[in-house]
């Protein structure tokens, strides 16, 4: 909670309480957050259910010994202890000896001078931290203000032509989105899925499954078909047409298989090498009477072409 109230605090305030002197823009940090991630403790009970309905903040608590879901947190104690805690007198540095010196009676700070140096590290963390892989030539101007404030305000005053010359262009507000005619838009379609769905039908090799997922993909609109589908009735009402059942799918791999047997001029020695060059099953044979219907199709319109 401590460290709760230090975030919404104001920085220019609370350094002058340790005696430092800074700016606004040197710390620019005291703001309600959305959100807290927290390690358990205690964050996790009541007390955080009265922070989420008095401020309106969204806590998250990791699982225990999961470091790695708040690894920027873990670093960062590294990096103080590396820069600051480990040089003040009484830090306890691993491994220690045994029967060494009691680190207890080396400490020489008090509280607030240890506070001191923590916010001195802070301040000088955000002001001269460089991270060289970041694409600043990506950032906009808006960003750069919010990442670099103090540098933005003294190039802006006293070196405003070198920074024209560096900063990436202004960006332009592109309006709003173009008005789709949703009208046109779903005659049109409606149209291009007819066509599509005869493509799909009449492909060659092994049958497609003329389906409505097909047929969007086929002309490359899965997102308006699937999305946008109260805007285009008349295009749903041609997909609900040329859309192709599983039975009528089967019926039309049946159909497919005894042309080419009839092409290889072969007379399969059972109906079931129809269905496995078809791959349909017994079951949706015996179940369905349009699919056994073109299998006895099938087989006599066989028959007769070798009686031919």
């Amino acid at each position: 909670m401590l460290a709760f109230d230090n975030v919404l605090s104001d920085k220019v305030a609370f350094c002058a309480e340790y005696g430092i002197t800074i700016q606004e823009e040197d710390w620019p940090c005291h703001h309600l957050p959305e959100g807290l991630l927290a390690d358990r403790g205690e964050f996790e009970g009541y007390q955080a259910d009265h922070l989420v309905n008095a401020l309106d903040v969204r806590v998250s608590n990791t699982p225990p010994y999961r470091a790695d879901w708040k690894g920027i947190i873990e670093r960062h104690f590294r990096i103080a202890n590396e820069r600051v805690i480990h040089f003040t007198p009484g830090a306890v540095c691993r491994p220690r000896v045994r029967g060494g010196a009691d680190y207890r009676l080396d400490a020489a700070l008090t509280l607030d001078e240890f506070r001191r140096l923590l916010i001195c590290y802070a301040l000088d963390h955000n002001q001269n931290h460089y991270l060289p892989w970041y694409r600043k030539d990506e950032w906009s101007r808006s960003q750069l203000n919010k990442i670099e404030p103090t540098a933005y305000s003294w190039l802006t005053v006293y070196d405003r032509e070198w920074f024209e010359a560096a900063s990436p262009p202004p960006r332009t507000n592109p309006g709003p989105p173009p008005i789709v005619d949703w009208k046109q838009r779903d005659s049109e379609l409606a149209t291009t899925v007819r066509t599509a769905a005869e493509r799909l039908r009449q492909a060659p090799g092994r049958p497609l499954r003329v389906s409505k997922f097909a047929i969007a993909q086929e002309i490359g609109e899965v997102a308006v078909i699937y999305k946008q589908a109260h805007q285009i009735p008349q295009t749903a009402a041609v997909l609900k047409e040329v859309s192709e059942s599983l039975d009528d799918w089967a019926v039309r791999r049946i159909q497919w298989a005894a042309k080419n047997f009839h092409q290889e001029n072969r007379q399969p020695a059972v109906c079931g090498q129809i269905l496995a060059r078809a791959n349909v099953t017994w079951k949706r044979v015996g179940s369905v009477p349009i699919v056994k219907a073109a299998l006895e199709f099938g087989l006599s319109d066989l028959r007769l072409g070798d009686k031919g």
